[in-house]
């Protein structure tokens, strides 16, 4: 090779080893491994109370996904379940296989308290006035309320059940959302518990209203005669006519378009508690139904309503009422009291202590044991706990026979005590150390008591008076004894045993002599006195104005002597057989009364009026008769 070959040689292996090239015996490069990529992970609830299980799922490529704290490994678009009991950190790490990774956190905090989701009003449907609203709550601790908003309309809702398999609670209860006009709303949620920790959820609801009721006449509880006018009209939101209907159960009792003015026919129902649906459709379809409730008389009374509360009535003095609304706190049922005047609205609150709940008999006044007094109120528990709520102050009673007040005295027995408290001092006397717990207090604070004799605890029959805390025997053989208001004459039953049963005798006494004794007349069966037994006796003292009827039928006497039978039902003698009630006695002779499911009124002359119904009870004060039905007062003036 000549030198001029060999340069070319040289030359262009040069510009081959500049250029990166090789011999054919050199190998290919690798291509470079893919960083991993997270591109999501998330849970299925970010917050949760302890022991509710969340979901983590991740999204992710180019490597392995593991979970830390022991979850392991994962797949993309995979899930995977922890039910932490701490507010827990998770990380996500991806790894490739050359051991580059990537890793993101995922918090989930532990809360006391959360709204799991409002169930009504559901996503499709439109809503107005009274709201049906429902939610499933998962709370540690107690709930405070649950408050459901739109706008400026709230209300506490109240209603509520416990799913123990879930360990939720579902809360349900009505929004009045009146005078809102149609158009889309949010709907808030809060739910608080005892430790005003709270949770918060809304939710967009659409309003639609419904036709407008406007019932003038009559009102819902009113008393009517059988032949009442209906003054009714409806209005619609939107342009259109309305229907009206009004029926009771499936029967068409009336109806009219727009407005409907015109006397509907109630003789059925006569001395009746009648139950009515008024129902307005528009041209849409929507229907709005209101219902009212009409007690019917057969004669022509006057009975006027006084006041509508929010709770029952329990007791009554012409100004004031006692009033109990049942509530829900802490998902237990509770009772608040208030005293309530009629003439304003003011209210006064009583502190019912922690979770007693008050002692009564239905729903209207209260057998003994709940009363007004001067100074505030006197009410028993069920835990038979009695407490005196006396000028904005909580006194304990202790657990107490039924209480009985007069005047500014009340009068109870404590274990083997007989104590009379003085409702203006709060001091409690002990009267008797062996009492017999049957007995009545007038306003001056003479008390009268009894054993409870043949059929109770003790056999002790007889009478004690204790005038000026001095106890005085009056008799050994009457018992159940009522006495009057000033404390001058008090009234009491004899029973004596016969071979075919029992008779009793009425006995009229001044404390010094008998006044009166009445006829002897069979009661009881047997020588059986079963209280449920239309033969239980039944008497009453007013102004030395005295009745008393046993089974069926009652006898009055005035206060100068004269007796007259006031009734003259039927008893047709079989166990469960309609009996007679007397309800309140005025201190001119009239009286109040009821037989089987009707309400009488009763003048000293004897003339009988019916007002209808036996519903709530009857009272006279202060010279005027009042009806007191669940939370409503009504006034009743008897015809001339």
């Amino acid at each position: 090779m000549n030198k001029l070959l060999l340069s070319i040689y040289l030359a262009i292996t040069f510009l081959l080893s500049a250029c990166g090239g090789s011999s054919g015996d050199d190998k290919p490069a690798s291509e470079p491994i893919p960083a991993p990529v997270i591109s999501s992970f998330t849970a299925s609830m970010s917050e949760i109370t302890i022991g509710e299980e969340v979901k983590l799922t991740a999204v992710f490529s180019n490597g392995q996904g593991t979970i830390d704290l022991g979850i392991g490994n994962i797949t993309s678009g995979g899930s995977k379940a922890v039910r932490p009991n701490n507010t827990t950190t998770y990380t996500l790490t991806v790894e490739n296989a050359a051991g580059v990774k990537a890793s993101t956190p995922l918090t989930i905090e532990i809360v006391p308290l959360r709204i799991i989701d409002i169930i009504h009003p559901r996503d499709d449907e439109s809503v107005n006035d009274d709201t049906y609203i429902q939610l499933k709550v998962i709370s540690h601790d107690p709930l405070r309320r649950v408050t459901a908003e739109v706008e400026s309309h709230s209300a506490i809702i109240s209603n509520r059940s416990t799913n123990n398999n879930n360990n939720d609670i579902l809360v349900s209860g009505y929004l009045p959302l009146t005078s809102l006009p149609n158009g889309n709303y949010t709907l808030n949620i809060i739910a608080e518990d005892i430790f005003n920790i709270t949770s918060t959820a809304t939710k967009q609801i659409t309003i639609d209203n419904l036709p407008v009721i406007s019932i003038k006449a009559p009102q819902d509880d009113d008393f009517v005669n059988t032949q009442p006018l209906f003054d009714i009209s409806c209005a619609e939101e939107s342009s259109g006519d309305c229907q009206i209907t009004i029926k009771h159960e499936d029967t068409i009792l009336a109806s009219s378009t727009n407005q409907l003015n015109q006397t509907i026919d109630l003789s059925n129902f006569s001395s009746e508690k009648v139950s009515l649906t008024i129902e307005v459709t528009n041209n849409t379809g929507q229907v709005a139904t209101k219902i009212i409730s009409l007690f019917v008389s057969e004669d022509a009374v006057n009975v006027t309503l006084v006041k509508k509360f929010t709770g029952d009535v329990l007791d009554f003095d012409g100004q004031r009422a006692l009033i109990k609304e049942e509530l829900t706190s802490n998902g237990l049922d509770v009772n608040e009291l208030h005293i309530a005047e009629l003439t304003t609205d003011n209210i006064e609150s009583i502190d019912v202590p922690g979770l007693y709940r008050v002692k009564t008999s239905g729903a209207y006044l209260s057998v003994r044991g709940n009363y007004l007094t001067p100074r505030g109120a006197v009410f028993e528990t069920e835990y038979n706990t009695s407490f005196d709520w006396n000028n904005n102050e909580l006194y304990p009673l202790g657990a107490t026979s039924p209480v009985q007040t007069a005047g500014d005295y009340a009068v109870f027995c404590v274990d083997d005590m007989l104590y009379r408290r003085t409702l203006s001092t709060q001091t409690n006397t002990v009267i008797d150390t062996d009492p017999r717990c049957t007995y009545d207090i007038a306003n001056n604070g003479t008390i009268v008591a009894s054993g409870i004799g043949h059929w109770g605890i003790r056999d002790t029959p007889g009478i004690l008076l204790y005038k000026n805390d001095q106890p005085t025997l009056i008799t050994n053989d009457s018992e159940q004894p009522v006495i009057n208001k000033t404390g001058t004459a008090f009234l009491s039953v004899k029973i004596m045993h016969t071979g075919i049963g029992e008779r009793y005798q009425m006995i009229l006494h001044d404390g010094d002599n008998v006044l009166f004794e009445s006829e002897s007349a069979l009661y009881g069966y047997g020588g059986q006195r079963d209280t449920n037994h239309p033969g239980k006796i039944k008497y009453k003292i007013n102004n030395n104005w005295i009745i008393y009827a046993s089974p069926v039928n009652f006898v009055s006497r005035s206060p100068s002597g004269e007796i007259k039978q006031r009734t003259s039902f039927t008893y047709d003698g079989r166990y469960g057989s309609p009996s007679l009630s007397l309800e309140a006695l005025a201190d001119n002779g009239d009286v109040m009364f009821s037989f089987g499911n009707k309400r009488y009124f009763s003048k000293a002359d004897g003339q009988l009026t019916t007002l209808g119904a036996s519903v709530g009870k009857s009272m006279y004060i202060n010279d005027t008769w009042y009806l007191v039905v669940d939370n409503a007062i009504y006034t009743f003036t008897p015809a001339p």
